[in-house]
């Protein structure tokens, strides 16, 4: 099964209801059984606050039921990547 990976940007400074949203976007990414890379995107004095981006920690435990982590947050660039993939469906009744 060759599958996408889809990407779902973010920023350091994103607020809630955005926040939100991106998470409902990863889910349903998620749910059609393609992989999401979360990238937040850091510019200027936002890198001295690097810690910040390890929010993807905070969508990883939201999207915990639906996915696995395949790449921890990592900082690559000016940008922390996190690659998500859909759960191994069970068997169908």
């Amino acid at each position: 099964m060759n599958r996408e990976v889809q990407e779902i940007k973010l920023r350091v400074n994103i607020d809630r209801p955005t926040y939100d949203g991106k998470v409902r976007d990863a889910a349903g990414i998620l749910e059609n059984g393609n992989r999401v890379r979360m990238r937040m995107q850091f510019r200027g004095r936002e890198l001295a606050h690097v810690e910040l981006g390890m929010e993807l920690g905070e969508m990883k435990r939201t999207l915990a039921k639906l996915a696995m982590v395949e790449q921890e947050p990592t900082m690559v660039g000016k940008s922390v990547l996190m690659t998500l993939v859909p759960l191994p469906k069970g068997p169908a009744l």
